[in-house]
């Protein structure tokens, strides 16, 4: 696993702990991790 992959989960899970709120965290992870999956398929 990319070390690139590591901090951004590392990032996410932070969030989601200070938001105290899951699905916020949910959220921008999945529009997180589709950005990562569009630039990828484009490049």
């Amino acid at each position: 696993m990319p070390v690139e992959s590591q901090m951004t989960r590392i990032y996410y899970e932070l969030i989601i702990r200070r938001q105290n709120n899951y699905t916020f965290g949910m959220v921008c992870l999945r529009k997180h991790i589709y950005r990562i999956y569009t630039v990828d398929l484009i490049s």
